[in-house]
């Protein structure tokens, strides 16, 4: 006999924890960014900004990871390095969260492990504009086109890191937070992310943990990375399929743009 409440989702009670979890403070964190007129913006380091809605969303998580016994550590703390671990950019892409452009996201990732590509670990990535989640249950295999699609950072373009790039196989697009373009990726949307420029874990673990579950890899420098590390990840960051590396990391090596 079914002993659930008839009112109760099964769905809910399926699928990665992490999601089960985190599912319940969409809305909330939707009204935040929507309701929230005054961001209070200040400066942790020149060019750094942090609104209130970065430091309440930490702070929501952090009471999340205390009722688990999970370790905390985000771009707003990062206070603990122990296992089971959250790690959290409460709003990647700050600026596109002050700009009103609805290309951030809240990015979390558990971590039973050590290893990217660890089946126990799990990312969780929401789009407080568009509602858009990307879990390991959205993820979805990219039907290939003739050229290879990727995003890359506006701010990167803006500097013409990509200016020299001229390459029949390849199309970039400019996109805001590498967690979202993560995100995106994971679920059959593009062909590779890109960025030129260095990443902490907080920015990227919860993204390339669904990556790594659709067999998208991540290089650093030309080289195959697995380990989840607070140290930074150093450029060429680059996502994609093995059998696109090749052709991809030579067109954005830096005498190949």
């Amino acid at each position: 006999m079914d002993n659930q409440p008839k009112f109760v989702d099964k769905k809910l009670l399926l699928g990665p924890y992490l999601a089960r979890i985190m599912d319940g403070e969409r809305q909330n964190w939707k009204n935040l960014v929507a309701q929230t007129l005054d961001l209070s913006i200040k400066e942790k380091t020149p060019g750094d900004p942090v609104t209130v809605i970065d430091l309440a969303i930490s702070e929501d998580v952090k009471k999340i990871s205390l009722e688990n016994n999970w370790h905390f550590y985000s771009e707003e703390e990062p206070r603990d390095w122990e296992l089971p671990l959250i790690i959290i950019d409460p709003i990647d892409g700050t600026r596109e969260l002050i700009e009103r452009r609805p290309e951030c996201a809240v990015s979390i990732a558990l971590i039973k492990t050590w290893d990217f590509t660890s089946e126990e670990n799990e990312g969780w990535l929401f789009n407080p504009f568009t509602s858009e989640t990307f879990t390991e249950e959205t993820n979805q295999e990219r039907v290939k086109q003739d050229k290879l699609l990727g995003y890359v950072s506006r701010s990167e373009t803006k500097h013409g890191l990509f200016k020299n790039l001229n390459h029949p196989q390849i199309e970039i697009k400019d996109v805001g937070s590498i967690a979202y373009k993560l995100g995106l990726l994971a679920s059959g949307k593009i062909d590779f992310v890109v960025s030129l420029r260095p990443k902490n874990v907080w920015d990227i673990a919860a993204g390339t943990i669904l990556c790594e579950k659709m067999g998208l890899e991540l290089y650093s420098q030309g080289k195959r990375i697995t380990k989840i590390t607070h140290e930074l990840y150093r450029p060429p960051l680059l996502w994609c399929k093995p059998e696109d590396f090749a052709l991809l990391s030579k067109a954005f090596e830096p005498n190949g743009r």
